[in-house]
């Protein structure tokens, strides 16, 4: 799924920004890397995290929280013990 990597370099662009980026820009941005639309960044995002929570019975998060959740997830794992 392209959503996936589109997703995967989303959260690697939140986890490396100082300040809390905002969603629409992060989709731009990996629109530029990819050269597609910021607005197929998003709809393959969320078919991703559709997918990815198909088997919960938890509502689905939103693409923004799901990016912010792995992004501070990944912050707790490269921080020094």
């Amino acid at each position: 799924y392209k959503g996936f990597n589109f997703l995967m370099h989303a959260i690697l662009l939140a986890s490396t920004s100082e300040a809390t980026p905002i969603v629409t820009q992060i989709y731009q941005e990996v629109a530029d890397i990819f050269g597609t639309s910021g607005q197929n960044v998003e709809r393959c995002i969320r078919n991703a995290v559709e997918i990815a929570w198909r088997l919960k019975d938890d509502p689905k998060p939103t693409n923004g929280d799901y990016i912010a959740l792995a992004t501070t997830l990944l912050r707790i794992q490269k921080r020094p013990a």
